[in-house]
């Protein structure tokens, strides 16, 4: 039983470990990573807050960029942070990717 009991604690901290790996060279955020962004800061925090995105896209009509991050246990959710012409954030969402690879 105690066994057990260890080896769900190491398989947890594991988990832990790999997700937290992936959060920190970007591509991925949770939930509560997404609330650190907020509009009006600059592509340097929220490089800092999640990392680098896993797609970065400068569409013709919208006035700066969008970075894209996959939502760690989200399934098919990603998190877009729309930036302004001055490199502010602007807006946040998140939608389903249709294509299923979060944007990359």
């Amino acid at each position: 039983m105690r066994l057990q009991y260890i080896s769900k604690i190491a398989c947890a901290s594991g988990l832990f470990a790999i997700t937290m790996a992936q959060a920190a060279t970007g591509y991925t955020v949770t939930s509560n990573q997404e609330t650190q962004v907020i509009p009006g800061m600059s592509s340097e925090q929220v490089k800092q807050a999640l990392g680098q995105p896993d797609r970065h896209v400068k569409f013709r009509n919208e006035p700066g960029p969008t970075w894209t991050y996959r939502l760690i246990g989200g399934g098919n959710t990603v998190f877009d942070v729309d930036f302004d012409a001055d490199g502010k954030v602007a807006t946040t969402s998140e939608r389903m990717d249709e294509s299923g690879d979060g944007g990359s």
